[in-house]
């Protein structure tokens, strides 16, 4: 099965909250293909959506295993380690991101909130702020193309 069609199906299913399915989909073509990062991330994904973070951070690091620099698989880990309350290790992982990309807003989101639930309220404001900065500075980019 092709990764375009592993993520339609899975797509499909989210859509509808079938988050269970998803996993039952993703744990078959892992049976077929290991190795299928799409299976992963779609089964991390659901796991995430059925609040269970740990077995969600299992599947990313999975892929991580593999691919260090996959940045789906970073920021779904980062997002997922926030909601355990993890801070320090989703500021970790968003650090992981930024150093692939220094723009990426989604890291410097998540880095923010982590740092504002520590109790670090100025570097998280920079964070934000940043983010902020980086989206304004891409709308920009694209009214100049309109």
């Amino acid at each position: 099965m092709s990764d375009e069609s592993i993520n339609k199906k899975c797509d499909e299913l989210m859509e509808h909250a079938k988050y269970d399915e998803v996993i039952e989909f993703c744990d078959n073509i892992l049976k077929k293909d290991q190795n299928s990062i799409d299976a992963k991330i779609n089964k991390g994904y659901a796991l995430a959506f059925l609040e269970k973070f740990e077995s969600a951070i299992e599947c990313y690091d999975q892929i991580l295993k593999r691919d260090l620099n996959n940045s789906n698989a970073l920021h779904a880990k980062c997002l997922a380690l926030n909601r355990l309350g993890k801070y320090e290790s989703a500021i970790e992982c968003s650090n992981d991101i930024l150093r692939l990309d220094k723009t990426n807003t989604y890291a410097l989101n998540n880095k923010g909130f982590a740092l504002g639930r520590m109790g670090k309220y100025d570097e998280a404001l920079e964070c934000c702020d940043e983010a902020k900065e980086r989206l304004l500075i891409g709308f920009q980019a694209r009214l100049i193309l309109l």
